[in-house]
């Protein structure tokens, strides 16, 4: 089972799975930038699991 954790407008800033009896199996933390823009998701055992480089539009 999957549960979520989101801001005050809805973007989600961490992830946990659990198992049957209600363990967390893994959690994921996302972080953005000043904006909003997910920038990098850490797991559990604090490595990034995924790092964006987001280009800016003028």
């Amino acid at each position: 089972m999957s549960y979520y954790d989101c801001d005050a407008i809805g973007r989600t800033t961490r992830v946990d799975n659990r198992d049957g009896e209600g363990a967390v199996i893994s959690r994921f933390d996302y972080e953005r930038d000043a904006v909003g823009n997910p920038i990098s998701i850490q797991r559990e055992d604090g490595r990034k699991g995924q790092q964006w480089e987001c280009e800016r539009i003028a």
